[in-house]
């Protein structure tokens, strides 16, 4: 999925977690060794520490676990897990974060070039 800069993003995760637990991870772009763990069904929220850049939409009755990126930003164009934690299945989402230019400098607004001498 692609996502404007400063724009939200939504993944929907979906699963039946009766003995189990959702998960929310991703990979830092500094691809550390171990993923962040953004979010854990039985916890309720998204941890502490992250509560800044995502959100969750659930639905119990449904099995949504929604993953919500309050604020794209380049850093967070990484990819993320939705899983259950003790099955171990996991699937992947990508999120590319893109810009859109307003301003261009005047050589960007230029049509072709003149042929030289």
């Amino acid at each position: 999925m692609a996502a404007q800069v400063g724009s939200q993003a939504f993944f929907n995760c979906t699963a039946d977690a009766d003995d189990d637990y959702v998960t929310w991870d991703y990979y830092d772009q500094a691809e550390s060794a171990a993923p962040v763990r953004i979010y854990v069904s039985h916890e309720g929220q998204v941890k502490n520490d992250l509560h800044d850049k995502f959100g969750i939409e659930r639905d119990d009755m449904n099995g949504i676990h929604g993953l919500v990126i309050k604020n794209v930003q380049f850093d967070l164009g990484v990819r993320y897990f939705c899983g259950l934690a003790l099955d171990g299945m996991k699937e992947a989402a990508d999120l590319v974060a893109v810009s859109m230019f307003r301003n261009f400098p005047a050589s960007f607004r230029r049509g072709p070039r003149e042929p030289g001498p």
